[in-house]
């Protein structure tokens, strides 16, 4: 998985903290619309191996297809990751970057 923040924290020192906790990139506000999107094609173009699926505080079994967050199950009947989706593909437009894998999630 790659993860570009988009973040509010723009200090040199907030840069480093989330590419030291993992991110592939880091793009502080404000930015213009078309940045983010040039990234993202970006960090879809690069291959490497898959990490296990964790996530800081939260912890994804794509084995058992289960998340969790502090220590309690996510409520499989909750859409903020259907609306969130909705809303991402909404603002990136035609053609569609996110792709939906049936039974599994969602892939850029």
């Amino acid at each position: 998985m790659r993860v570009l923040m988009l973040a509010a924290a723009g200090t040199i020192e907030d840069r480093v903290d989330g590419l030291t906790l993992g991110a592939d990139g880091y793009l502080p506000k404000p930015f213009a619309f078309a940045e983010p999107i040039a990234r993202i094609r970006t960090l879809a173009r690069r291959a490497r191996p898959a990490l296990p699926p964790v996530v800081v505080r939260a912890i994804s079994d794509s084995t058992r297809r289960v998340a969790q967050r502090a220590g309690r199950q996510a409520d499989p009947l909750s859409r903020v990751v259907e609306v969130t989706i909705s809303r991402l593909r909404a603002r990136l437009g035609d053609p569609t970057l996110i792709e939906t894998v049936p039974t599994a999630g969602y892939r850029i």
